[in-house]
């Protein structure tokens, strides 16, 4: 793959938008900045799955640490949202990272076309190329909205992406992907909303016909209001169908998603959560298990206008199906407390954080895994300074703490970034 002469090409198209032929300044917006990335992970490591003479050790690795400079051009042409352009540009010390976005829409009377585009790549100029480093990815997408009241919305949707990488592995592999929806969507007038659609998709990878695989299935969500209470549903259903013989690692599966919030009185609320995951494979498959996976959460809390403080118990549930052939599993029972603290000032900040403590009781314990207490603590911020000048964060933390500490983990992400728009 010539993937220097395409990083030429991407630059080319980048730099004219850029140039002086481009339409007028008061469609341009542009942003430039700096930002660091971190990703650390420390666990417990038995020697004797690598026969070493050591009973144990404790192992640090870090797949990330970089600082890397940004630079992006935004244009559209007015307000009406027809013809969105965006390119990103990004460097740390040994990769490039560029990006283009297309998204049009074209209006047809009360119907509508959408159009999006993405072209994604990343190249390694400096180190040791591993595998997975450097790739391109392309996806487009085309949706036809028929409007058959005024509520009422027909949708028909086709889409393709693709990704290429430089250098083949296990877990990363060259495919192509090719799909569509069907779908309704329906307006209230209390401004609800209701979505459902049955999509088709079929992915191909030339390497390996064993990855090949057929899936289909339905999917709706509804987000709805009623007096000053939220309702948010969300449900799918899969059926995918490999390549591989016998009928290896096909599976149905049924996801849903619910939350429920209710006014209780003044400025008190209660909120609740729930998430549920059902997977069945082949009989015969002698790798995957059936599982069902349940977590719910129950909160109380105050939302003011700008600030919202909610607390509450947090639980999940993993049952594992065993068969003849298998010893163990992966089920557990998880309790905890959950925090969530959100706060929004338009235009100045927005910020979310989430805490959650608590202890994971395994069905099976043995050398490999055993219970433990843990704490996962997750941020997001976004914050306008001063003018076109933001700095925005994500950060995710998981620590366990296991009887043995040998055991321990602990597990860091951060991702931040400064930039200014002008």
């Amino acid at each position: 793959m010539k993937i220097n002469r395409l990083c030429v090409a991407a630059i080319i198209l980048w730099v004219s938008i850029l140039s002086p032929g481009a339409p007028s300044a008061s469609g341009l917006q542009f942003k430039a900045g700096v930002g660091y990335d971190f990703l650390s992970y420390e666990y417990f490591f038995d020697s004797l799955l690598v026969d070493t003479l050591e009973a144990s050790l404790v192992t640090s690795t870090t797949f990330l640490d970089d600082f890397k400079g940004q630079f992006s051009v935004f244009y559209a042409p007015d307000n009406s949202r027809r013809l969105e352009l965006r390119a990103n540009y990004e460097q740390t010390p040994e990769l490039i990272r560029a990006k283009i976005y297309g998204d049009s829409r074209l209006q047809l009377g009360k119907h509508s076309l959408d159009l999006k585009n993405e072209f994604d790549l990343r190249h390694r100029y400096r180190g040791d190329n591993e595998p997975g480093d450097s790739y391109i990815y392309g996806q487009s997408r085309a949706k036809l909205n028929l409007a058959l009241t005024d509520l009422l919305v027909s949708w028909w949707q086709l889409s393709f992406d693709f990704v290429r990488f430089d250098s083949l592995a296990v877990y990363n592999f060259n495919h192509y992907r090719v799909g569509g929806k069907a779908g309704l969507s329906k307006m209230f007038e209390s401004l609800s909303f209701l979505d459902m659609d049955l999509f088709l998709m079929y992915r191909r990878v030339p390497d390996s016909l064993e990855l090949n695989y057929l899936s289909a299935g339905a999917e709706g969500s509804f987000f709805g209001f009623y007096d000053k209470n939220e309702l948010d549903l969300f449900l799918r259903l899969e059926h995918r169908n490999y390549s591989s013989p016998d009928n290896q690692d096909d599976y149905y599966r049924f996801e849903m998603g619910g939350r429920h919030k209710v006014l209780v009185k003044g400025n008190f609320y209660s909120r609740q959560e729930l998430d549920f995951e059902l997977a069945l494979f082949n009989e015969d498959d002698l790798i995957n298990q059936d599982y069902s996976r349940i977590g719910m959460t129950f909160q109380g809390g105050i939302q003011l206008q700008d600030l919202g403080l909610w607390l509450g118990p947090d639980f999940e549930y993993l049952a594992e199906q065993e068969k003849d052939y298998t010893e163990g599993g992966e089920g557990y029972f998880e309790s905890g407390a959950r925090a969530d603290l959100d706060f929004m000032r338009t235009g100045l900040f927005l910020g979310t954080v989430e805490s959650l403590f608590g202890y994971r009781n395994l069905k099976y314990e043995n050398d490999l895994q055993s219970n433990f207490t843990f704490e996962r603590l997750n941020l997001i911020a976004d914050w306008n300074i001063s003018g076109g000048l933001n700095f925005n964060i994500i950060f995710s933390a998981e620590w366990e703490w296991h009887e043995n500490e040998e055991e321990d983990s602990q597990i860091f992400l951060l991702s931040t970034g400064l930039k200014y728009s002008f």
